[in-house]
């Protein structure tokens, strides 16, 4: 699922100065990717399938570090026993033209399994433009209890649909990303967006219990990614459709009017200066 909050760049492509963009296309597999650490995306397929994702806000200027793990997942539990490839492409557009950064297919018999029963994939390359440095150096570790308390925050504010109260948490994403691709429109993009959302549409699942988040931290505990995984046992869940063993982004939204699919709004946290907020 590509998160409604990155279409904004999306549509910004052809006004970009410049981008890096790694694609990916596999088959039976199941894989996160990392870059400098930072997640960046899940990627399942059962056929053969394809993603694209923007790498620019993640960088740093020196070395940077794209790690995909290729994990078990309840329809597979024992990723040594499939016969997988990924062919791996990392672009860089800067106007018109376009160059190629890396190019390669990997397969099952390249990659060592690791301790925890996956496959890992590093490729390092370096970088001079767009540096997330200065923004890092600003983040401290915190707790999953923290983590949590500002969860029930965020979705408190979704509920009230506050749109002022959403986007100041999401300035810190809008500050990078608009430094990022040189988009300095990017707020007013995102703000569209995120009144589709919050206007127009309605969050799928409301009432949530503690078990239910599902929160991934990297860069040491100062970053989280945070994920439903509704209870199929819990008798509020039984008009949720069922979906495979993947948890969902926090903040996904039924359209009020019935109409087309639904909106999806990724959601990272970061304690920034002693200020909790939304994250890239």
């Amino acid at each position: 699922m590509k998160s409604q909050s990155n279409e904004a760049i999306y549509r910004e492509g052809d006004l970009m100065e410049e981008f890096i963009r790694i694609n990916l296309d596999a088959e039976k597999i199941y894989m996160k990717v990392y870059v400098n650490d930072l997640y960046l995306q899940d990627f399942y397929t059962l056929g053969r399938s394809s993603a694209s994702n923007f790498l620019n806000q993640f960088l740093v200027k020196g070395k940077n570090i794209i790690e995909i793990s290729i994990v078990p997942s309840e329809k597979n539990d024992d990723v040594s026993k499939e016969n997988f490839d990924i062919q791996i492409d990392v672009e860089k557009k800067t106007g018109e033209i376009i160059t190629t950064l890396l190019k390669e297919k990997v397969e099952i018999g390249d990659l060592e399994l690791d301790d925890d029963n996956s496959f890992k994939y590093r490729h390092e390359f370096e970088y001079d433009g767009f540096d997330l440095k200065p923004w890092l150096v600003k983040l401290q570790p915190f707790t999953d209890e923290e983590a949590l308390k500002f969860t029930r925050h965020v979705i408190d504010v979704v509920i009230k649909k506050d749109l002022n109260a959403f986007m100041n948490l999401k300035k810190y994403t809008t500050e990078i990303l608009s430094t990022a691709f040189s988009v300095p429109d990017y707020k007013r993009e995102l703000l569209d967006i995120v009144k589709e959302c919050l206007i127009n549409g309605e969050l799928e699942k409301t009432e949530i219990k503690d078990h239910e988040f599902v929160f991934n931290s990297c860069l040491d505990n100062k970053v989280y990614h945070v994920y439903v995984e509704p209870d199929k046992t819990l008798d509020i869940n039984k008009g949720i459709e069922k979906y495979d063993f993947r948890p969902r982004d926090l903040l996904l939204f039924r359209r009020i009017n019935g109409q087309g699919g639904m909106l999806s709004l990724a959601f990272s946290i970061a304690k920034i200066n002693g200020e909790f907020a939304s994250f890239i």
